[in-house]
């Protein structure tokens, strides 16, 4: 009560994320939308993945390092050491209070209309150095200063074992293949590079392509369990987590780097956002949209009359079935199979398809 009105409101951003199925980068994601709802506030966010549990630390250092420190820097240049005692803090809830931004699939088609928003969560200088070095490393010496790689995003594991609730569908690898042999004939670019955590999608991309395929180091799985999520899935490596998300950005920023990219929507587009500056830095980009895992499409009924007696087809993912209304009852048939299809289009930074 005795504290000057003119102090400032600090809005710490703690969330327990450890025994969550949320990847890295949708915890990114969750933490930029609190970002942007304390700044409308007026408050200062602080990022605190210090005090919270969550699977970022490095060996040993559960509670004694701000893992979001490990990637990023604070939104606003303030840490957990500017929050003396007596200051203003207010504890985000789990939940951020607003969503900001619209479906993944109007996100993509809007252009650089959010690109803003990103400016406030920018990579530490070691990531970034480490992205760029990396890159170096791995690429330069295939195309030097060309860019010209097409760059694929095919995700795997508990992604498409799971099929978590809401999730985007991801395409199967071999449609992602074929989309590579089409545009390698369209577009003869050099190299690819394939991002994935997926040990046996890397293998048939290898297969397939042999000495096009720039090697990947980054750390892959095989024989994930079917009913865990792989932040839930113990690996025997030093620092394990930590290395798998640093590998994940350098993956990220070599593909935000190819002239050419397709890819499932999943959160990384997120990441790849303002990368690529919403994409205009591409020649060619598309991304599979197929709906999400285990989304019915409800049936609506016009009127009365339809609620009493129609006939209306129901959807659940790649199946559909016809439901028949007689007197308010619903009778369901057998459901049948159906190649999912659709996708995201854009030349030159313009969407040119999407359906």
């Amino acid at each position: 009560t005795n504290q000057p009105t003119n102090q400032p409101t600090y809005y710490l951003i703690g969330i327990n994320m450890n025994n969550m199925s949320a990847g890295f980068v949708a915890c990114y994601f969750l933490v930029l939308r609190h970002c942007i709802y304390a700044l409308e506030k007026g408050y200062i966010p602080v990022v605190d993945f210090k005090h919270f549990d969550n699977i970022f630390f490095k060996d040993g250092k559960q509670f004694v390092d701000n893992s979001w420190e490990y990637f990023f820097e604070q939104p606003c240049g303030k840490n957990l050491k500017d929050l003396k005692e007596g200051s203003r803090i207010i504890l985000s809830s789990r939940k951020c209070p607003v969503d900001y931004f619209p479906s993944m699939n109007d996100f993509l088609i809007s252009g650089d209309r959010y690109l803003e928003y990103f400016d406030i969560i920018k990579l530490n200088k070691e990531t970034k150095l480490f992205c760029e070095e990396t890159y170096e490393k791995l690429i330069k010496p295939h195309v030097g200063n060309d860019n010209e790689i097409l760059g694929i995003l095919c995700r795997g594991t508990d992604y498409t074992k799971l099929r978590p609730v809401r999730h985007y569908i991801q395409p199967e690898p071999q449609q992602v293949i074929d989309k590579a042999k089409e545009l390698l004939e369209k577009y003869h670019y050099k190299k690819i590079w394939l991002a994935t955590e997926d040990a046996e999608i890397y293998k048939l991309f290898k297969q397939e392509f042999k000495d096009v395929l720039i090697d990947n180091p980054s750390y892959m799985y095989s024989d994930v369990e079917s009913d865990i999520f792989l932040t839930q899935n113990k690996v025997d490596r030093e620092d394990h987590f930590y290395k798998v998300c640093r590998d994940y950005l350098v993956s990220l920023y070599i593909l935000s780097k190819c002239k050419y990219f397709i890819g499932g929507i999943t959160t990384a587009i997120f990441a790849l956002y303002p990368m690529t500056q919403a994409f205009k830095n591409q020649k060619y980009v598309y991304f599979w949209s197929l709906g999400r895992y285990k989304i019915t499409k409800k049936i609506e009924y016009r009127n009365i009359a339809e609620r009493l007696f129609s006939t209306k087809n129901e959807y659940y993912e790649d199946t559909k079935r016809k439901v028949f209304t007689i007197l308010g009852i619903r009778i369901k048939l057998k459901k049948r199979k159906f190649k999912l299809s659709g996708g995201i289009e854009i030349i030159d930074g313009k969407v040119v398809n999407k359906k």
